[in-house]
């Protein structure tokens, strides 16, 4: 069972991460890290910070490149932020590579939308609802990154090059 806490008075504070790509013009990504700002407050967080990257195609293992999740980190470092929300869905992998440099809790824009559904299930009903979302979500998430793995191996392709572009948001 999720364990929902509720945190009235205490706000954690954050930095937003977006990527600009082929897809995605500044403008866009501009526009998507106001949305989730607006999400990261109804969660309860303060947004100090936004991060932003131009990439063709995002890193394997961190999904930014290792100049800008240093800068990052150094920036949490110095601010004592508690968390980073990414505006990309992330990989299992990736999270846990980018928690371990950035050592702060790391979401992207689909947890943190899971996280304001638990956190609000008033009923039994409703919690149990947000739970299977969260199971169900991380065994898609899981089965999916595996499958293309797979299918990148299978045809001599490296990890996720060119899958994972397939998998974000238009």
């Amino acid at each position: 069972m999720i364990e929902v806490k509720r945190k009235q008075d205490i706000r954690e504070t954050t930095v937003l991460i977006g990527v600009i790509n082929q897809y995605q013009t500044e403008d866009k990504v501009d526009e998507y890290l106001d949305e989730l700002a607006f999400l990261a407050d109804t969660a309860g967080a303060d947004t100090v910070k936004r991060f932003t990257q131009k990439l063709d195609k995002p890193n394997p293992k961190t999904f930014l490149g290792s100049g800008k999740i240093n800068d990052i980190a150094g920036y949490i470092k110095d601010n004592a932020i508690d968390m980073a929300i990414f505006d990309d869905e992330l990989s299992p992998s990736q999270l846990k590579n980018v928690e371990k440099i950035l050592n702060c809790k790391v979401l992207d824009r689909t947890n943190l939308i899971l996280d304001i559904f638990a956190a609000r299930a008033q009923t039994s009903y409703a919690r149990t609802q947000v739970e299977l979302a969260l199971q169900y979500h991380d065994g898609y998430v899981e089965s999916v990154y595996s499958f293309a793995n797979c299918i990148n191996t299978a045809y001599g392709g490296t990890h996720l090059t060119g899958f994972r572009t397939a998998l974000t948001r238009v």
